[in-house]
């Protein structure tokens, strides 16, 4: 990397690649609190031209962890096995200088508060991938704030242009570079870990930001508690595959999360979403499909997992050439989930099981507007513009060949925020699973699945003590297109109960009649 600075309590670093098992967290009992970070870049241009090699590397992180290159063993886990208290700092990074990197997983601007353990890292090979502590205690993270006006353009596979986390609960952003593998997957914290994770604020003013190889986001701005973040992986048909935190009994609140961006946005790959924007309480993030089951949402939560409010107000153009490379999806979730490319497994649910606490698993009021000039997708399973607040769990899938349900089940409390929409964006979408504009806030769960095409459909929860949705506002004053089958121009929902929106594919023979 041209340049690393991080604070980390309870040991870790930075190292490039690792030719066996890798694990970014402290193992046993103690607590640490790292220090806050505050970093300004102002040299003309930062370029690197190798393998595992960041432009600028920023890092707060309590539990241990940092950063490694490529692993090539079988275990790779981001997360601390912990039994006390564990502390990301704030951290603050002011970035004027043009970053370039050429390598592959070569983050252009990476900036992290961790608390649980964890980091960035990337995988090439193996079997086992798990981001989020275990054991018990509390993993708190910091306030994450970034102010970018250098252009950023990232040229290798797994390698993101601008990412910012606030991750409670261990975790962080895994990328697959040069790699095929299937893993069992777990994503979120496991046993009885909570924490509150920080505001999130991400200003970019450049010209551009852009990246051209697969597995490569271009913005990444997420406050996630319970563990989680990004990993653009594929899960095996050999296991089961959460979203969420299973089993906690410990609140986890996540943050609130600000975005203002006059960049222009362009990825070329696939896997390679323009902007992704998130506020997760309950575990939870952007991974890339499961072979097996899947589910995007918590299980057996005995607290509350809460979803911050969202701001983003986005003036710059966007462009995806990529499959699953949405333009901008937005999501406050409460209960756990987030983005998921597909299921192929035995069944599909999006949302929360069991949650008990009278605090609920509720999220936060999503308020979007976009002024650019173009919103643009051309890939398969691309949307242009998603908008959600979910309590009691769920998110967007890109399709499923699984049995599918879209809600909650045995849920306490799980209310959705309002959503407030303004386009006067030209949104255009080419392919098919790609709808241009969807805005919705969804109590008790559930969400999108662009195509379905498995045996059986569910769209509603089952034994939701109260699941009310909130308002929904759009406004939309530009051009929408959209070319590809499945792909609905505008979808504005509000719906207390669970659900969701979907399209059928090649009208399968359902073996089960659809719910509703």
């Amino acid at each position: 990397p041209a340049l690393v600075v991080q604070s980390i309590a309870g040991g870790g670093g930075w190292i490039g690649t690792v030719s066996g098992n890798a694990t970014l967290g402290i193992q046993g009992s103690g607590s640490g609190t790292a220090g806050a970070v505050e970093v300004i870049s102002n040299h003309d241009s930062v370029t690197t031209e190798g393998r595992n090699s960041a432009g600028l590397l920023v890092q707060s992180i309590g539990g241990g962890g940092g950063y490694t290159g490529l692993t090539l063993g079988d275990a790779l886990t981001l997360g601390a096995n912990q039994q006390g208290t564990t502390v990301g700092g704030s951290v603050e990074v002011s970035n004027r200088s043009s970053i370039t990197t050429l390598g592959l997983n070569s983050v252009g601007l990476m900036v992290q508060s961790v608390g649980g353990g964890g980091g960035t890292s990337a995988t090439g090979k193996g079997s086992t991938i798990t981001l989020g502590s275990s054991g018990q205690g509390k993993a708190n993270a910091s306030a994450v704030q970034v102010s970018n006006s250098g252009v950023i353009q990232t040229e290798g596979e797994g390698s993101a242009a601008l990412i910012a986390q606030s991750i409670a609960g261990g975790g962080g952003f895994i990328s697959e570079a040069n790699g095929t593998e299937n893993y069992t997957l777990t994503f979120g914290a496991t046993g009885n870990v909570g924490g509150e994770a920080g505001a999130v604020n991400v200003s970019s003013t450049a010209r551009l930001l852009s990246t051209r190889s697969d597995e490569a986001p271009v913005v990444i701005a997420q406050s996630i508690a319970g563990g989680g973040g990004y990993a653009l992986v594929n899960a095996t048909d050999r296991a089961s595959t959460r979203l969420g935190t299973n089993g906690s009994n410990s609140n986890s609140s996540a943050g609130e999360v600000t975005v203002t961006n006059r960049s222009d946005l362009v990825s070329l790959g696939d896997n390679a979403i323009a902007l992704t924007v998130q506020s997760i309480g309950g575990g939870g993030g952007v991974m890339a499909s499961a072979a097996g089951s899947l589910q995007l949402g918590g299980a057996d939560l005995g607290a509350a997992a809460q979803g911050g409010s969202i701001s983003v107000t986005n003036s710059g153009s966007i462009e995806t050439l990529g499959q699953t490379a949405s333009a901008l999806i937005v999501q406050s979730i409460g209960g756990g989930g987030g983005s998921a490319g597909g299921s192929g497994g035995t069944s599909a649910q999006l949302g929360t099981t069991t949650a008990s606490s009278p605090r609920g698993v509720s999220s936060g009021d999503v308020q979007v507007t976009s002024n650019g000039a173009l919103i643009t997708t051309r890939g398969l399973g691309s949307a242009g513009l998603v908008v959600q607040s979910i309590g009691g769990g769920g998110g967007r899938m890109g399709s499923s060949t699984s049995p599918t349900t879209l809600g909650g089940s045995n849920l306490q409390l799980a209310n959705s925020g309002s959503v407030d929409v303004v386009n006067r964006s030209t949104i255009t979408t080419l392919k098919g699973g790609s709808a241009a504009l969807v805005a919705q806030s969804l109590g008790g769960g559930g969400g999108i699945v662009a195509i379905s095409e498995g045996r059986s459909l569910q769209m509603g929860g089952s034994d939701l003590s109260f699941a009310d949705a909130g308002t929904v506002s759009v406004t939309n004053t530009a051009d929408l297109q959209s070319q590809g089958r499945t792909s609905p121009l505008i979808t504005v929902q509000s719906i207390g109960g669970g659900g969701g929106f979907t399209t059928i594919a090649n009208n399968p023979t359902f073996s089960t009649a659809i719910v509703l």
